[in-house]
């Protein structure tokens, strides 16, 4: 016999609970500065060009899971 038991949290999180440099190492941690941002967007610009649509798209997925923590299977 097996029990399932689920339950729902509710947390509130409010910036001010972080200070800077914690912050700064989770945009780091993420690869998540502007400059990176760039770069990745420019590769995947030119996977495309390149007609290497797998690779822009694996990109594409990696960067969607980095910015949001979702997995998004495009390809």
């Amino acid at each position: 016999m097996s029990i399932f038991v689920s339950k729902e949290v509710e947390i509130e999180v409010d910036l001010e609970d972080f200070d800077d440099d914690e912050l700064m190492d989770e945009i780091y941690r993420r690869n998540l500065l502007a400059s990176n941002l760039v770069i990745t967007i420019n590769q995947i610009s030119d996977a495309f060009v390149l007609k290497k649509h797998d690779q822009a798209m694996r990109i594409l997925e990696n960067l969607i899971y980095d910015v949001t923590g979702r997995i998004v299977p495009l390809t």
